[in-house]
């Protein structure tokens, strides 16, 4: 278990970033599926301000209940000079 999200923090954000990104949370919920603690997951993954990204997750229990988890700023795109 676990995601590759870490390996994108250095990423410029871009649309193929972000959709890695989504690929990558999508990968790491899959399990929740596949044991049915889950029967849906939505991973949305979008802007945050100008310089990151965030996530939003919905996933759906068997009895229709429903939930959404937002996380904002996963990590911000890095510019200019590398002194800190």
């Amino acid at each position: 278990m676990g995601s590759l999200l870490w390996t994108l923090a250095r990423e410029k954000i871009t649309s193929d970033t972000m959709n890695k990104a989504k690929e990558y949370a999508e990968d790491a919920l899959k399990w929740l599926i596949d044991d049915k603690v889950l029967t849906k997951i939505d991973v949305v993954v979008e802007r945050y301000n100008t310089d990151g990204v965030s996530m939003i997750i919905t996933y759906y229990r068997e009895n229709g209940e429903k939930n959404t988890m937002r996380f904002s700023n996963l990590w911000k795109q890095i510019s200019g000079d590398n002194n800190g």
